[in-house]
């Protein structure tokens, strides 16, 4: 996670729509440990939340093993804006995964004018190019 000051969620809260629906975005092509990302999905709860306001959460899911996904990179996939902010600038979110879980959503604005962008305009950027 970033500099940024985090501010704990106790208890842990459910994925508001907007959230939910950037998860379905970014886990919708398929690479490999998709489907255990995708099954984590409907099971994960926001833990944190950055405070700057950018839209950015913490994520905890249970570590069972039929949830691990064998994914090769930190951030297997990540979507970015397909419409500039205002001021030309670009939206990324970035979809962590440490030791096989869903860690943090982190939405990164180069812009101060923008927050957590609207799922129907991200254009996903599968990196791993390893399918499934």
């Amino acid at each position: 996670m970033s500099k940024d000051t985090w501010r704990p969620v106790e208890p842990a809260r459910t994925l508001g729509a907007k959230e939910r629906a950037m998860l379905t975005v970014l886990l919708a092509e398929p690479f490999h440990g998709a489907d255990a990302l995708r099954r984590q999905a409907e099971l994960v709860k926001v833990n944190e939340e950055c405070t700057c306001g950018c839209g950015s959460i913490g994520l905890i899911v249970d570590r069972h093993p039929d949830l691990h996904a064998d994914v090769r990179l930190r951030i297997p996939v990540e979507g970015r804006s397909i419409l500039p902010a205002k001021d030309g600038a670009s939206i990324e979110v970035l979809l962590h995964v440490v030791d096989g879980h869903m860690n943090e959503l982190e939405v990164v604005p180069y812009t101060a004018a923008v927050h957590f962008p609207d799922p129907q305009l991200i254009s996903v950027w599968v990196k791993d190019e390893g399918r499934e």
